[in-house]
């Protein structure tokens, strides 16, 4: 009536959530009398989170003796529905988990939002203010842990809120409004059992202390929401899948397998001669020429359950060895190149992962895509399989882009500098000059400069500058790089006045300075607006002179040439000097 009996050794890490009313305790009583059984140990503080279990000896070295069906992992019951809980002890502890039991399972212990909300966090956190949203809160962090961690959810929450909305005459909490009474931990208990052995609750004759309606109403609601929805609390790894592709190596009927299966732990390898491996990649060569079934079975381990998964292929080796010729092209932009092989009955060409290509059935092949390639060639009724050619599509593994010496930013649309000065253009990684090369070559106003295939450039006039790239080595002519058009305006700027010149109507010293410079005006003067550009044309200052001597601080700012304008003003800018 209850299936075949079913033996559990389970950990439970946890805190007063667990330990009150003995939850393991309870959960073992309600498997006996269920005919299964349940052995277990537990650590478990009072107030301690997930992350401080990590972090405690006593958890870790529980974890580590390994032999466990399942670790039972349950958080302080009110982090989980803070805003920046991040799972990381559930995590943490899961990768452990799986180290040291890798045929065990997590599950995460889903609690329940206080009977009416949590009021020590509700003015700093007011989704928690009530039952409702504290619940969903937890619901939801319980669930995305378990899903991140491959594991299974007790959703004792889940129980709760069903019990509360269809039974509300059983009352799941102690006086504190927090901890399970005992319905509450009977519940848990009745949760755990269809969630750890699969089973269900209806069939639990152990009642506890509860009348027996009671008990009863509660094994009910139990089997509606975790049992009969066991696919929606169920994380863990999918069954193994294996599948494997090859190609064949350098040596006399050398085969190398690449292993392509998933959610596996174990290989074993059937070559078909009498030899066997369990390498994830084996490297085999076959003694004589024939037909070999090659057979790779994939596996790992789920509850004690070693779970299978087998994949099937047939190697033919004949007495000739088709070759690729070359065994590796890179395809240039605006061209194509081919492979071929020697001259044979027929032929089929394959892609990295051993399917074959539609339509390709001849000697040769012009690839599109990168990828290897191997062809299958057929010579009186004998198929081999060549070795594979490395096809790759052409691109420039370096980044490139133009700097300008001087404070200059080249991404910018405009930048502007003083008449007199010089900028320097620079592409970026250096290249070697190439003087009789046209492999970077140098524009202006869209026009070739000639002569000029260096990678830096000095220049003192306006106009819009670019540079364009090309290889020289694997698709000659090709252009890798095209710099975005660089605009450099010349504008006039005031020399520095002197400050004894008292004809000038507006002085600026100490000019080089290291931030700190004087602006001296007539008072007539007095009241003007003035702005500071960056050499890129940036507003990075603007205010109004007030007085006759004017303080314009710097400091801040980076070494470099800037731009004092007055707006509205006939005055010519003035070029200042930041050492």
């Amino acid at each position: 009536m209850f299936g075949q009996a079913q033996v559990r050794k389970v950990l439970f890490l946890g805190n007063s959530y667990t330990s009150v009313n003995n939850l393991p305790y309870l959960i073992a009583e309600v498997a006996k009398s269920a005919g299964d059984s349940l052995y277990y140990d537990s650590y478990l503080i009072g107030g301690y989170t997930l992350d401080q279990h990590y972090q405690d000896s006593n958890s870790l070295k529980k974890i580590m003796m390994g032999g466990w069906d399942y670790v039972v992992l349950q958080d302080q019951s009110q982090v989980p529905a803070f805003p920046d809980y991040s799972g990381s002890g559930g995590r943490n502890l899961s990768t452990l988990i799986q180290k040291y039991n890798p045929c065990a399972r997590t599950m995460f212990y889903m609690t329940w939002g206080r009977k009416n909300g949590d009021a020590s966090n509700c003015s700093s956190w007011p989704p928690v203010c009530t039952y409702e949203g504290m619940d969903s809160l937890l619901h939801l962090s319980y669930m995305q842990m378990a899903a991140a961690n491959h594991a299974d959810v007790s959703p004792v929450g889940a129980l709760w809120k069903y019990i509360r909305q269809n039974v509300p005459g059983i009352e799941l909490y102690q006086s504190d409004e927090s901890h399970p009474s005992f319905s509450g931990s009977y519940a848990a208990a009745c949760s755990f059992y269809s969630a750890i052995f699969k089973k269900d609750p209806s069939f639990i004759s152990y009642n506890y202390v509860l009348p027996v309606t009671e008990a009863n109403s509660i094994k009910v609601a139990a089997k509606q929401i975790v049992f009969d929805s066991l696919q929606s609390w169920h994380f863990a790894f999918p069954l193994p899948s294996a599948k494997f592709y090859y190609t064949i190596g350098t040596g006399i009927n050398e085969v190398n397998f690449i292993n392509t299966s998933f959610d596996t732990e174990t290989y074993m390898w059937d070559f078909g001669d009498g030899n066997i491996s369990n390498s994830k990649n084996p490297i085999h060569d076959f003694a004589a020429d024939g037909s070999y079934i090659i057979t790779l079975m994939a596996s790992s381990c789920d509850m004690g359950v070693i779970q299978a998964s087998t994949y099937q292929t047939i190697i033919k080796f004949c007495p000739f060895n088709p070759v690729i010729l070359p065994d590796s092209i890179i395809i240039c932009p605006n061209s194509s190149d081919t492979l071929w092989t020697q001259t044979y009955n027929s032929y089929m060409w394959f892609n990295e992962t051993g399917e074959m290509i539609p339509g390709e059935t001849n000697q040769y092949l012009s690839p599109v895509n990168p990828g290897n390639y191997s062809v299958l060639a057929t010579q009186n009724g004998c198929s081999e399989m060549s070795p594979q050619s490395i096809v790759s599509i052409f691109h420039s593994l370096q980044s490139f882009y133009v700097d300008i010496i001087g404070n200059v930013d080249p991404h910018n649309t405009f930048s502007n500098f003083c008449q007199g000065d010089s900028v320097k253009l620079i592409l970026v990684p250096n290249k070697p000059p190439y003087p009789n090369d046209n492999n970077i070559q140098w524009f202006k106003d869209g026009v070739a400069i000639p002569f000029l295939f260096n990678d830096t450039i000095v220049i003192n006039t306006a106009g819009t500058y670019q540079v364009i790239l090309k290889d020289s080595v694997y698709c000659p002519g090709t252009i890798i790089y095209t710099s975005p058009p660089i605009v450099l305006r010349v504008i006039e700027c005031s020399p520095p006045p002197s400050p004894v010149d008292s004809t000038i109507r507006l002085i600026v010293y100490p000019n080089p300075s290291e931030g700190n410079f004087v602006i001296k005006i007539d008072p007539l003067m007095i009241g003007i607006n003035y702005t500071v550009h960056d050499a890129i044309g940036k507003l990075i200052q603007k205010g109004k002179l007030e007085n006759e001597l004017n303080d314009l601080d710097l400091t801040n700012k980076a070494r470099g040439n800037y731009i004092l304008q007055f707006p509205g003003n006939k005055l010519r800018p003035v070029k200042l000097v930041r050492n």
